[in-house]
């Protein structure tokens, strides 16, 4: 049961991250970019 709950907890962190980099990947960029250097 552990291991399934991590699979899914990080597949919905890999899921949400690509949905916010290709959703709003210039307009986020910027503001990251201003703010702080890129995590990534």
């Amino acid at each position: 049961m552990e291991l399934i709950i991590l699979v899914s907890f990080s597949g919905l962190a890999v899921a949400y991250w690509a949905i916010r980099v290709s959703f709003g990947a210039r307009h986020q960029r910027n503001a990251l970019d201003r703010r702080r250097a890129p995590t990534l």
